[in-house]
């Protein structure tokens, strides 16, 4: 096993990139921060991504996807949230994170985000379920 940290990998005609935990920038609030002075907005555009290859992000935290989008990646696969896990915590969740669960499109890119199959603090889930997730990539259909 290979474990990615702020990598990239070519395999089956698509870049895997793994980025380490980190904040998406300087500015933005985190309820997790990381202690990593590292940043998404500054560890990315660093990386040898190639033009053309299908590429495919995995990172903790859905909080990066703005710069995702912006150096090229087509997928961006996330957990983090539990979907809010226990309620009222879905609706905080809902106002903290633009992503929280399930599949979302922001022009080209595309993110997707686990709610998990286990749970945080709590052994207890309450408006969420627990999910393995299974991902079926296909190449994007020429028009």
């Amino acid at each position: 096993m290979n474990v990615l940290r702020n990598q990239v990998a070519e395999t089956h005609g698509l870049q895997l990139v793994g980025l380490d935990y980190m904040n998406a920038d300087e500015d933005r609030f985190d309820l997790h921060p990381s202690d990593d002075p590292r940043t998404i907005k500054s560890v990315l555009p660093s990386l040898p991504l190639k033009d053309g290859v299908p590429s495919v992000l995995l990172h903790h935290s859905p909080s990066d996807a703005q710069y995702a989008s912006m150096n090229g990646i087509d997928l961006m696969i996330a957990g983090h949230t539990q979907g809010g896990q226990l309620f009222p915590g879905t609706l905080v969740a809902t106002a903290v994170f633009p992503f929280t669960h399930g599949m979302y499109h922001r022009g080209d890119l595309q993110v997707f985000v686990s709610q998990g199959a286990g749970t945080y603090m709590s052994r207890v889930r309450l408006g969420t379920s627990n999910e393995l997730n299974l991902l079926r990539l296909r190449p994007k259909r020429s028009l």
